[in-house]
């Protein structure tokens, strides 16, 4: 791309802006691939690409923002722009007004009926499930099973202000004799594509035998979503505020 004559980059609503010529105009590319930006921590990727565009880009945007600091220089923008924001915010960084401030609740936005409802369970437990060791892949996708089951279980039996992925750690949590009176349950269901009725089967099985993998899964499971139980993200992850599927 040539950047010694800019007069073909002015940029234009919509545009990824690229910066400023040596006249001071703004300029920018139309397309619709992907952008990547590649530099080191404190050289400016977010000041330089990620908040001005933010402030200019009238589409839709979806930001992982661990410091807040895009929200917090960019919400007034994006209203400005005709977007809503929501803004979740679990450690209370970002500085925005309280009206902004987001939950979001994955399984609320499982349809239980729908063709894919298993599927996307498994989506959202894989997800939840770090995978640090090849060896152990055996291991992470039990431990997916069994997690994305109990998401099903409580989905099917919670009560509705219980319908969440900290509920579904909490049946992990409990006691192994209630533990094992919900694995029971489980294993009647054929909710979810069998999806419940094949995670009762594993809990039963990890409690009968300590040294089995299923054993070692419900460990892992319990392990890796440690952090669901914290304060902070139980804030934001037990209700849900906006849809993701606004996000077009």
């Amino acid at each position: 791309m040539d950047f010694k004559n800019t007069s073909h980059l002015q940029y234009q609503a919509g545009d990824l802006f690229l910066g400023r010529d040596g006249n001071g105009r703004d300029i920018g590319v139309q397309s619709d691939r992907h952008a990547l930006t590649v530099a080191g921590s404190g050289s400016g990727k977010g000041t330089c690409v990620i908040i001005p565009n933010l402030k200019r880009y009238i589409g839709n945007a979806l930001v992982i923002d661990p410091k807040g600091e895009n929200a917090r220089e960019t919400w007034k923008d994006r209203l400005d722009l005709g977007q809503s924001v929501h803004v979740i915010d679990p450690f209370q960084k970002s500085g925005v007004p309280d009206q902004f401030i987001a939950s979001f609740n994955p399984l609320d936005h499982v349809d239980k009926d729908g063709l894919t409802a298993g599927s996307d369970l498994l989506v959202i437990a894989d997800g939840l499930i770090k995978k640090s060791n090849p060896d152990h892949a055996e291991w992470d996708a039990t431990a997916a099973k069994i997690l994305a089951g109990c998401m099903g279980y409580v989905l099917a039996e919670a009560p509705e202000d219980k319908k969440t992925i900290t509920e579904a750690r909490n049946v992990l949590l409990q006691p192994a004799d209630d533990l094992r009176d919900d694995a029971l349950n489980m294993m009647v269901s054929d909710e979810f594509d069998g999806l419940v009725r094949d995670a009762g089967n594993m809990i039963v099985t990890a409690l009968d035998s300590e040294r089995s993998l299923e054993s070692q899964a419900l460990s892992q499971a319990k392990r890796q979503t440690q952090w669901i139980g914290m304060k902070a993200f139980r804030n934001v992850l037990e209700t849900c505020t906006f849809k993701l599927s606004d996000l077009k």
